[in-house]
């Protein structure tokens, strides 16, 4: 069986567009809290533009827009859901989200979760119970 071989109009500069394109879309799911959706997403990005994207370059793209990571999107979403699918996605593709990255104004993920509603506040607790050595970022801004 031949090998699929690329078309010739989807050039380099289609899959940047592309990329462009997939990874605002991811972040639009992720902020909503919509995983299946994200998943799709994210699914097609690493398949369909391989080998210009990877787990890490997606990651690092989430957040060059406007400084929010996929972490701290997924926490902001309030889905516990969301949350697990993007955490599930580090373990996944071999990439450490840091809960005490600074975004913008220097709020860390952490932060984000203890901001969160009474009825969202277990997550900060998870978070924290699940690494201990996280208090310590509470007191970094």
């Amino acid at each position: 069986m031949r090998a699929p071989t690329q078309h010739p109009l989807l050039g380099p500069e289609y899959i940047g567009c592309m990329m462009d394109v997939g990874v605002r879309l991811l972040c639009f799911f992720v902020d909503h809290g919509l995983p299946a959706a994200a998943q799709m997403v994210l699914d097609t990005l690493l398949t369909a533009a391989a080998p210009a994207a990877s787990f890490p370059t997606l990651a690092r793209a989430a957040a060059g827009s406007d400084g929010l990571g996929l972490l701290h999107r997924a926490v902001r979403s309030g889905s516990t859901p969301m949350l697990l699918a993007v955490m599930g996605w580090g373990v996944r593709h071999r990439h450490c989200f840091a809960w005490d990255a600074p975004g913008p104004m220097g709020l860390t993920p952490l932060h984000l979760a203890a901001l969160l509603g009474k009825q969202k506040r277990p997550v900060a607790a998870m978070v924290l119970q699940s690494n201990p050595g996280l208090a310590v970022a509470w007191f970094s801004v």
